[in-house]
Order: C-alpha cells, then sequence, then structure tokens
C-alpha cells in the first residue's frame, strides 16, 4: 500500500487515487474550529484493504499540526476513536 495521501484543502477532504478511482474522507470547519469528519468512502472493489485507516490517519495528522479537533459524525470516525483511545485527545 504505497498510495499517497493527497489533501485537496479547496474541497475539504483528504483522498487517494485508487486505479481509476478515489478514496476519500470529507470534513467540514465548524464555526468553533473545529474539524467535522463526516463522510468516509472507499469504493467497494477496494475495500478491507485498510484505505479509510490510511486517510483517517493523514487526517489526524492533519488535525496536530494545526493544533485542531475532530468532530467524528461519520460512523466509520466514530469506530476508529473507539478502537484507537491513544488519538481520543483530539475528538471534540
Amino acid at each position: 500500500m504505497d498510495e499517497i495521501v493527497l489533501h485537496d484543502r479547496d474541497h475539504y477532504r483528504f483522498y487517494l487515487e485508487l486505479d481509476d478511482e478515489e478514496a476519500y474522507i470529507q470534513y467540514n470547519i465548524l464555526p468553533s474550529g473545529e474539524l467535522n469528519f463526516y463522510k468516509t468512502y472507499v469504493p467497494e472493489s477496494h475495500r478491507g484493504k485498510r484505505y479509510a485507516e490510511k486517510l483517517m490517519k493523514a487526517g489526524l495528522d492533519y488535525a496536530r499540526r494545526q493544533e485542531l479537533k475532530i468532530k467524528p459524525s461519520c460512523s466509520y470516525v466514530v469506530n476508529y476513536f473507539e478502537k484507537n483511545p491513544q488519538d481520543s485527545f483530539l475528538r471534540v
């Protein structure tokens, strides 16, 4: 899994180019300044390969560097925080 996660700041998403498809995690910025991670998508043909986790980690790294908190309104992001309590300090 050598794919590089890209950050599209104009469209508020982190994404991976996978063949002719894209996997992504979409966010918006709340008035409070928090990142609301609200949608994660991985094409069916690429599921089970930990791409969503890779996208999530890129989002976490960005939040850490920017000193931002994350509001998880996507079920994948909620589950990620439950399984990775070491990252919970970034959660609102």
